[in-house]
């Protein structure tokens, strides 16, 4: 039986709350199946930054890249095989999402800092930390307030480290702040969609949650009555008729059989 079958068969009145049980399926039917998405998108990304750092230019200018785009490859390839096979996801998945997000926020900011030294546009890896954005709110298993937290320590840090290459606390310089007032702008709505997105999503996950679990309860109560129907005993001391209508030497209930007996 699928485990999402068997967490639902397996809660009665003698198993776990509905939060309990809430957890568990979206552990298995969410949280699981997201985790192997986003770890295998940043495996491909690994990958295809490595290739294009090889093909394009030398690879002696670009070894802090390298280095880091190999170490984030070696820890999602290792995670997504840990997932896979179930190891960390229950006990260990905050801290793992927890570990995804920094090593993503890491290669993020060693893109930038390699743009800086080499003279190259910085704003131009936006579009990277807008990404791990919407990964925080979408695909990681944060709390909703999980979520928030690492979204706004994400664009503000980010906000931060471009203005302190750029010089605009201590140059202000009218272009720079109106880039990064931008930037805010773009980081904020990409924070309010994510939220909202998530919002959405929690309480359709909720809703489709408690409807299979009516579902299966009004099933297994009818269940329950069809078999007590069926198997009912007779009374002490009268007499039981076979039934014609069930099949094989089975009793049915006097009321139901003495009417056709005599």
């Amino acid at each position: 039986m699928p485990a999402k079958g068997r967490y639902f068969l397996n809660g009665g009145a003698e198993g776990p709350d509905q939060t309990a049980l809430y957890e568990k399926y979206r552990l298995t039917s969410q949280h699981g199946p997201l985790l192997l998405t986003l770890l295998l998108v940043a495996v491909t990304a690994c990958v295809a930054l490595i290739v294009i750092t090889f093909i394009c230019g030398d690879p002696s200018r670009h070894q802090t890249v390298l280095g880091m785009a190999f170490f984030t490859l070696a820890v999602f390839v290792a995670l997504y095989v840990l997932v896979y096979v179930e190891c960390l996801i229950r006990r260990w998945l905050r801290a793992l999402a927890l570990l995804i997000w920094v090593c993503l926020m890491m290669l993020g900011y060693t893109l930038v800092f390699d743009s800086w030294m080499k003279a190259a546009p910085i704003w131009a890896q936006v579009p990277f930390l807008l990404f791990i954005v919407f990964v925080v709110y979408t695909l990681l298993p944060f709390s909703m307030q999980g979520a928030i937290v690492a979204g706004v320590i994400s664009s503000i840090s980010h906000l931060l480290v471009l203005g302190a290459l750029k010089e605009a606390f201590t140059k202000p310089s009218i272009q720079v702040g109106l880039q990064l007032l931008a930037n805010a702008v773009i980081f904020l709505c990409g924070n309010l969609t994510g939220a909202f997105h998530k919002h959405q999503m929690q309480d359709a996950s909720r809703e489709l949650f408690t409807y299979t679990v009516k579902c299966i309860q009004i099933r297994r109560k009818l269940r329950i009555e069809k078999r007590q129907q069926v198997w009912m005993p007779p009374p002490p001391g009268a007499r039981a008729w076979p039934c014609p209508a069930l099949p094989g030497p089975m009793p049915c209930v006097l009321s139901l059989c003495t009417s056709d007996a005599h």
